[in-house]
């Protein structure tokens, strides 16, 4: 169940039937007060059963990569290069990472 609630009686019966033309069956539950920024606003609060609707079925059109394209965890000695030269350390210099 899924509950939605109308802000202004006057437009519930627009909103209930656009709701009608999708073929959901709105039931009442109550009527009650939403508070706005500077006012307290009456609304009504209805039900929907989502439930007996199909969903659609997406298609599972994901691939799999071959081991051979995977990348290795191991870093190349140019990209180590790099990645130091990058943190501002001398080549000769190693740390730990």
């Amino acid at each position: 169940m899924f509950s939605a609630q109308v802000a202004a009686p006057s437009s519930s019966e627009s909103t209930l039937q656009k709701l009608s033309d999708l073929g959901f069956e709105a039931m009442f539950c109550n009527s009650g007060l939403r508070f706005m920024r500077y006012a307290a606003e009456p609304c009504n609060t209805y039900e929907i059963n989502l439930a007996p609707h199909e969903r659609q079925p997406i298609a599972d059109d994901r691939q799999t990569i071959p081991r051979a394209e995977l990348a290795t965890k191991e870093k190349s000695s140019y990209e180590v290069e790099q990645i130091e030269r990058y943190l501002g350390w001398p080549p000769s210099q190693k740390q730990k990472r």
